[in-house]
């Protein structure tokens, strides 16, 4: 896919597999402690569509974890949303017809942002936010499936 992708500064290795995970599903304050306890730096995520920028500042794995996992449920059930990082908006979101349109928040009331880009696939778009979790799952848990279960 072209034009949205999804990175990190310091650059965190791609994930070496799926992990199923789910927003519910996950013992929130295991993956705080786990965080902490592997004295992670903080990671700077930049979601960059149709060749922009945006980002917002580092934070927690789990933060950004918790950031890239409901990013990725809004995209999966086709929700208009606010693409946030740290709480902050970054993005909106809006779908139409199976595609995603992006819009810049800057400026945005009343009317809404200036679009960025053409459309995006809406699928393609949810595995891209879904590998960028399972590359962060794996940073906070690197021991391996076992030790790395929700």
């Amino acid at each position: 896919m072209s034009g949205f992708s999804v990175t990190f500064d310091p650059p965190i290795p791609a994930a070496t597999r799926r992990h199923e995970l789910g927003v519910k599903r996950i013992n929130w304050g295991r993956v705080y402690a786990a965080a902490k306890a592997a004295g992670l730096p903080e990671l700077d995520p930049v979601y960059t569509v149709a060749g922009r920028k945006f980002g917002y500042c580092p934070a927690d794995a789990a933060v950004v974890l918790s950031d890239m996992l409901g990013a990725a449920d809004c995209f999966a059930r086709r929700i208009n949303h606010e693409l946030t990082l740290c709480g902050y908006t970054v993005l909106l979101v809006e779908f139409r017809d199976e595609r995603a349109f992006f819009s810049d928040p800057t400026g945005s009331y009343p009317c809404g942002g200036a679009p960025i880009g053409d459309g995006f696939d809406a699928d393609e778009v949810t595995q891209v936010l879904r590998r960028a979790a399972d590359a962060v799952w794996e940073l906070v848990f690197p021991e391996g499936p076992a030790a790395s279960r929700p």
